[in-house]
């Protein structure tokens, strides 16, 4: 079983976080659900309400640098058709569509975390 957790985008602060705790109190009077998200930063251990952030869920995997790909992450791999075929570079972004993620994650070993949608990184 794979292991559930997240990070999240901060909008107002633009950073990633990592997500500690994710809970739902429910107001009584109105019987609706509030959902928040917790994380802990300089010693700052708040709940914030969770439209303040994007979160983005652990695919459970490590890249072949050890990297963990989440969801928004963006991957470099390489592709063949045939194993005789040339290998192709391909760059795209990790996304949780109708219960899977996409690109197929696990049926390539040579996946490379490059960045992320929201974090300009160069590799």
């Amino acid at each position: 079983m794979r292991e559930i957790k997240f990070r999240a985008w901060d909008k107002r602060n633009k950073k990633m976080v990592k997500v500690m705790r994710l809970w739902f109190p429910m107001e009584e009077e109105e019987k609706t659900v509030n959902p928040e998200i917790e994380y802990w930063e300089d010693n700052n251990d708040e709940s914030y309400d969770i439209e303040t952030f994007i979160l983005m869920q652990y695919t459970g995997l490590k890249d072949k640098n050890g990297v963990e790909i989440y969801e928004g992450d963006i991957i470099k791999w390489y592709f063949t058709r045939y194993p005789s075929a040339r290998k192709q570079k391909r760059i795209d972004e990790v996304k949780f569509i109708m219960g899977a993620f996409v690109p197929d994650v696990w049926r390539n070993q040579e996946y490379e975390v490059i960045g992320n949608i929201y974090e300009k990184e160069d590799k």
